[in-house]
């Protein structure tokens, strides 16, 4: 879950929610909360989808040969 908040100096920030009690935060301040809450939503899912990074990850082993006995 993403969200944006309001900084002392005007500017948001964008944070998500790693684990249950863990939260992470953007880099970079943004001008608009709109803004902010889409970055951290974007950084969400890079942290929670490592697999799309790595295509090792992805790959499916094949069994050659017959399975019948």
């Amino acid at each position: 879950m993403a969200w944006s908040e309001k900084r002392p100096n005007g500017r948001y920030r964008g944070a998500y929610r790693e684990s249950r009690w863990n939260h992470s935060l953007c880099q970079g301040t943004f001008s608009h909360p709109a803004e902010a809450k889409r970055e951290a939503h974007d950084a969400e899912n890079r942290q929670r989808r490592p697999g799309a990074i790595n295509l090792d990850g992805a790959r499916m082993p094949w069994v050659t040969g017959s399975t019948s006995g």
